[in-house]
């Protein structure tokens, strides 16, 4: 068994923000690893900035890893994965989280939300960056939605 402050510390000498790019359920991938989500925008802005070369479908999804006492009521453990959305649109990158877009509808109910790793699932397995890959893979194949916008990463090894 592992201690959670171990693991803590682990987590945080490396980056805590991993952004994918989705072109297709097919067709994703890990692109940056950074320190931060405003990092993370900047990374893709740099990267992509012809936008209008991208398939239209393409989409991004930055997932940051964030710390809890795993004792508040909303919380559901003490590690926490809060996944934004963000796509370009009219050559501007969105948060599709604040866009009326239709074509992103349900990218936006299923995608954007919180995976939370609770304590015992987190000392009994140690940490490893696989569950956030994991995550992604079934979110953008519809596995797993979030639709409840909250989900235990026990959900996700069904």
């Amino acid at each position: 068994m592992v201690k959670l402050e171990d693991i803590k510390t682990q987590i945080k000498k490396t980056q805590v923000c991993f952004t994918y790019k989705i072109s297709s359920p097919n067709d994703y991938k890990l692109i940056f690893k950074s320190d931060g989500k405003n990092q993370a925008y900047s990374q893709i802005k740099e990267k992509y900035i012809e936008p209008e070369k991208l398939p239209e479908s393409t989409y991004f999804i930055i997932g940051k890893i964030t710390f809890h006492t795993g004792k508040k009521f909303y919380q559901g453990g003490p590690i926490a994965l809060n996944l934004n959305v963000v796509a370009f649109i009219n050559n501007k990158l969105v948060n599709l989280k604040k866009t009326k877009e239709d074509k992103f509808n349900l990218i936006r109910k299923n995608q954007i939300g919180i995976v939370w790793f609770d304590k015992q699932f987190i000392e009994k397995n140690g940490w490893k960056n696989k569950y956030i890959d994991n995550v992604i893979e079934k979110l953008i194949t519809n596995k797993v939605k979030l639709d409840i916008r909250t989900l235990y990463h026990s959900n996700f090894n069904k």
